[in-house]
């Protein structure tokens, strides 16, 4: 198993190394990372621009000390967009990960134990699937915001208490997009749980656990990471959707849809300050775009219907 593992894994990755648009979006996000690992840090060490640092220069556009322009406060836009895209891409990465985790499991388990259980589960995917799930996180987050950060602030976690609509969104967000990967997950199951070496390892003696985490799962890896190089955009934008409404992070944090809405707030016919508006636009989405290009060529790649 394990070698026929390791051979799918280096056939997918050969037919990825192919597909040119996969790979430039893949070199493209791992520079992205670094820059916005590094980014801040340098600027700061270079200009000594930090994330809330002010100055008299208010409105100031693109040039060769603010490479992006200024705000209202005079902060470099730059290390703002950096900055920005560290809450933007941890709010796509852990929403991404909580419906994964929650997604496989429920999946796993509805699509082997199937029958009734599998009823059950999968009518309870329809009646959450009916639900206007972007409402359900503006609820959780308006209704729990201030009890969660109350109760970080009474439980010595001080620091984090402002990270708490932050951290609402991750789960929030999270369990809005886990019900597709669970019907993907589940078609996968009801397809394998029937090959011969499943059926071996239950006729040896195989608990249901053991062959759900060491065999069916280990053959789901392709879709599972096909499914949150997809999902990564989704939490993105409604992550974006949610702070540009006033309802996602708040300051003093900020997101890319937190300053796309700092922008739009700012256009108008007397003046535009177009720099505060395109540059976060641009970065968010080219991210988008390199995410899309890289989840398409990691379904063909682990498609076993290509050829090539």
């Amino acid at each position: 198993m394990s070698q026929r593992s390791q051979s799918l894994t280096m056939i997918a990755w050969g037919k990825l190394k192919r597909n040119k648009a996969a790979m430039a979006s893949f070199l493209f996000l791992i520079v992205l990372a670094l820059v916005v690992i590094f980014g801040p840090m340098l600027i700061k060490a270079t200009w000594g621009y930090t994330y809330n640092s002010g100055s008299d220069l208010q409105y100031a556009a693109p040039n060769s000390k603010h490479w992006f322009g200024t705000d209202i406060h005079g902060r470099d836009l730059m290390v703002r967009v950096l900055k920005g895209a560290q809450i933007s891409l941890m709010v796509g990465f852990v929403g991404a990960l909580v419906s994964l985790v929650v997604g496989v499991i429920y999946g796993m388990v509805s699509g082997y134990f199937g029958g009734k259980t599998d009823e059950v589960m999968m009518r309870i995917v329809d009646i959450l699937y009916s639900l206007p799930r972007l409402i359900f996180v503006m609820v959780l987050i308006t209704v729990l915001d201030e009890i969660f950060a109350n109760w970080l602030f009474k439980n010595n976690f001080q620091s984090m208490a402002s990270y708490s609509k932050i951290i609402l969104l991750f789960v929030g967000l999270g369990l809005m997009e886990w019900l597709t990967m669970a019907r993907i997950v589940r078609g996968q199951v009801l397809a394998l749980k029937e090959r011969t070496f499943i059926l071996a390892s239950r006729s040896l003696g195989a608990s249901p656990l053991r062959v759900l985490f060491s065999h069916l799962l280990p053959n789901l890896v392709g879709v599972i990471i096909v499914y949150l190089t997809l999902t990564v955009p989704v939490v993105i934008l409604e992550e974006s959707l949610l702070s540009f409404l006033g309802l996602g992070v708040q300051a003093p944090h900020s997101s890319w849809g937190v300053l796309i809405s700092d922008g739009a707030k700012i256009i108008n016919p007397v003046k535009s300050y177009w720099w505060l508006l395109v540059f976060p636009g641009v970065a968010m989405s080219l991210t988008l775009l390199a995410l899309n290009f890289l989840g398409d060529g990691l379904r063909d790649a682990f498609d076993p219907r290509q050829q090539k």
